[in-house]
């Protein structure tokens, strides 16, 4: 008994603790992705600029979230670090709003 008390306090530390814990708002993200991504992204992840990732076809969206997150806050080419611009909870918010875009 005593071994699934300490079982269970460590699942909800672990939870409570974890970056990818906390459930994100993909409505918030599509807000923010309207706002600072869609210039070159466009509005349904179809790439407006050159060299852009076609996001409607999820071209760069294998990595974890953790992985995309570093990559947004550093940028990379012409896609500028939004890291100290946007808060690693909107940034998770675009993260999982296109994971949504689907190619139409």
């Amino acid at each position: 008994m005593k071994n699934i008390r300490s079982l269970a306090i460590l699942i909800v530390f672990s939870v409570i603790y974890s970056s990818e814990a906390f459930a994100a708002d993909i409505y918030n993200g599509k807000s923010v992705y309207k706002q600072r991504c869609a210039i070159c992204h466009g509005d349904r992840g179809k790439a407006v600029m050159p060299g852009t990732p076609d996001l409607s076809r999820q071209q760069g969206m294998q990595k974890s979230n953790s992985y995309l997150l570093k990559r947004l806050k550093r940028g990379k080419g012409s896609c500028p670090p939004f890291g100290g611009i946007l808060k690693d909870e909107q940034l998770n918010d675009v993260i999982s709003f296109v994971r949504t875009m689907r190619r139409q």
